[in-house]
C-alpha cells in the first residue's frame, strides 16, 4: 500500500481501507495459499466483517485481477471498481511473467523474505538488470532509474517483507495460482461501474 502513499491525501473525503496481502508487506505468509482466489477470498471476507456499505474498490497490478474477482464473485459488496496496470486474462499476464520478466521476477525471488538487510537488497538491485525503453539490451537499474532514485529504497522494503513462496506461487505454480480467472465469466458477472 505504500506505493500509492502520495495520492491517499487526496482521498481523505472517504473511509479508505489498504491491507497488504497475505504474504505482502507486514501481512502474515501462507505458504502453498497464493492463488488469486486466496486473495479474493481474503478481500471478500474484510469488506463483509470491516466496510459497512458497498465499497469502492481499487487494485494495481496483482490487486488488479484480485478486484476483478472480488467484484464478480461480491457484487453486493462492490460499489464500483477501478483497476490499474493489471492484466485481464491469465494468458496476457503468462506472456508478461515468462516471455519479459520472468528472470528479473527469479532473481527476486532469491533475494526476497527478509534474509538480507535492506540497505544491502538497494545495492543488488541497483545493479540488477531492467530494460530501457528503445534500448534492446538490458542495463543496471542504477543507470535506467539513477543513483539515488526512490524505486530502490521501496522496491527493497517489498521485496524484505514478501514472502518467496508468493513469487512460487507465479512462478513455478501458476496454472493452479490463476485458476477462475477467466474474463469472459468474470467480466459477465460485473454488473457496476468499472475503470
Amino acid at each position: 500500500w505504500q506505493a500509492f502513499e502520495s495520492i491517499i491525501p487526496n482521498l481523505s473525503e472517504y473511509h479508505l481501507y489498504i491491507p497488504d496481502l497475505r504474504g505482502h508487506g507486514k501481512s502474515g505468509r501462507t505458504t502453498g495459499h497464493y492463488r488469486l482466489q486466496d486473495y479474493a477470498d481474503d478481500i471478500i471476507s474484510f469488506i463483509k466483517n470491516r466496510v459497512d456499505a458497498p465499497a469502492y474498490v481499487f487494485g494495481h497490478s496483482l490487486g488488479g485481477m484480485i478486484a476483478l474477482l472480488v467484484t464478480a464473485q461480491y457484487p453486493e459488496g462492490v460499489r464500483a471498481v477501478a483497476v490499474g496496470d493489471s492484466p485481464l486474462s491469465s494468458q496476457s499476464w503468462h506472456q508478461v511473467m515468462f516471455a519479459k520478466t520472468n528472470d528479473r521476477v527469479r532473481a527476486w525471488q532469491k533475494i526476497s523474505g527478509g534474509h538480507i538487510p535492506i540497505d544491502q537488497l538497494i545495492e543488488i538491485l541497483k545493479d540488477s538488470p531492467t530494460e530501457e525503453p528503445g534500448n534492446p539490451n538490458p542495463m543496471p537499474m542504477r543507470k535506467v532509474y539513477g543513483e539515488d532514485s526512490l524505486v530502490f529504497p521501496w522496491l527493497a522494503e517489498n521485496l524484505y517483507h514478501q514472502d518467496p513462496d508468493m513469487l512460487s506461487a507465479i512462478l513455478d505454480r501458476f496454472d493452479d495460482t490463476v485458476v477462475g480467472y477467466k474474463m469472459d465469466l468474470v467480466f459477465s458477472k460485473i454488473k457496476c461501474p468499472t475503470l
